[in-house]
This record gives C-alpha cells, sequence and structure tokens, in this order.
C-alpha cells in the first residue's frame, strides 16, 4: 500500500510541476507576443504619424505658392489693365474696344486663377489617396504583429496525473495469486 501512494504522490507532484512549468512558459510567452506588438504598433503610428505631418506640410506650402501665383498673376493682370487704360486715355480711344480688351485681361486673370486652384484641388487629392495608403500600411503593419493565441494548459492534468499514478501503482505492486493467477489487491 505504501508503494501504491507513494506513486501516486509522486505522480501528482510531477503533473503540479509540469502544469506550473508550462503556465509559466504560456504566460512568457503571451507577454512577449504582446509586447512585441505593442512596439510594432508604436512605430507604425510613430511612422505614419511622421509621414501625415510631412503630407500636410507640403500641402500647406504648395497652398501658399499657389496662392502667392494667383496674387502675381492678379497684380500683372490690374497693371496691364491700367496701363490699357492709360494707353486708350492717351490715345483718345473709348467705347466697346477698350471695353473688350479690359475683359479680356480680367478673363485671362480668372482663367488662370481657376487653373491654379483647380491644380491644386488635383493635388491636394491625390496627396489624400497618399494618406489614406499610408494608413493601410500602417494598419497592415500592425495586424501583421497581432499575437496568436498561446495554448494554455490543462489544469485537468494535475488529478489526471494522480490517477495515473494511482493505475501504475496497482499495476506494478499489485500481487499476483499463486493458486488462482489472479491479481490481488489487498497488498498485506
Amino acid at each position: 500500500m505504501c508503494n501504491v501512494a507513494a506513486m501516486v504522490a509522486m505522480s501528482g507532484a510531477q503533473g503540479v510541476l509540469q502544469y506550473s512549468g508550462q503556465k509559466a512558459q504560456a504566460e512568457a510567452t503571451a507577454e512577449y507576443q504582446n509586447k512585441i506588438h505593442a512596439q510594432n504598433t508604436k512605430i507604425a503610428n510613430d511612422a505614419a504619424f511622421s509621414q501625415y505631418k510631412g503630407m500636410q506640410q507640403r500641402m500647406s506650402q504648395e497652398r501658399e505658392a499657389r496662392a502667392m501665383d494667383i496674387m502675381k498673376a492678379s497684380r500683372q493682370a490690374r497693371q496691364a489693365m491700367g496701363a490699357g487704360r492709360a494707353a486708350a486715355g492717351e490715345g483718345g480711344v473709348a467705347g466697346n474696344s477698350v471695353d473688350a480688351l479690359l475683359r479680356d485681361f480680367e478673363r485671362s486673370e480668372a482663367e488662370y486663377s481657376y487653373g491654379q486652384m483647380r491644380s491644386q484641388q488635383f493635388r491636394e487629392s491625390a496627396m489624400m489617396d497618399q494618406m489614406e495608403a499610408v494608413r493601410s500600411q500602417q494598419q497592415g503593419r500592425i495586424l501583421s504583429t497581432i499575437p496568436e493565441p498561446v495554448a494554455m494548459p490543462n489544469p485537468l492534468m494535475i488529478p489526471m496525473a494522480f490517477g495515473q499514478g494511482l493505475l501504475d501503482g496497482i499495476k506494478t505492486f499489485g500481487v499476483q495469486n499463486a493458486n488462482t493467477g489472479k491479481i490481488d489487491w489487498s497488498w498485506t
């Protein structure tokens, strides 16, 4: 009986140690995976933020450059209109031909301004598409490091180890009766 009890105790202790070791390993693996995921998430977010900032700065600079171009064209058109009026006045010319010339200057200025604004809208639309691509890249990078589920050990392995020890002990230490050939489970 003592031998069976010792075998059960040793099997149970072994089961507890195996369970504890496997659980600690699984927890360490999960913690490591979560740490790597958090680091990659931070790196992806920082990289995306930096790219967004650069793109927004470029858009702002392009807007400013377009506004300066439009103001310069407007100033030149006003100067041309003023010079046209002065020349018409000095030449004694008036009427529809002068008005048509002035309207032509205004139309040219409006066309140039519209073209510049429309071009800027196209550039900003393309920049927004690039920002969307950065966001997709960022999400892909984050999703690629999502930790896989870590298999935790089954706590039922402990009582199963006790049961296995009991069966092994009975199998090992049971005595076969010489007369009947059957196992004597009395352990006396």
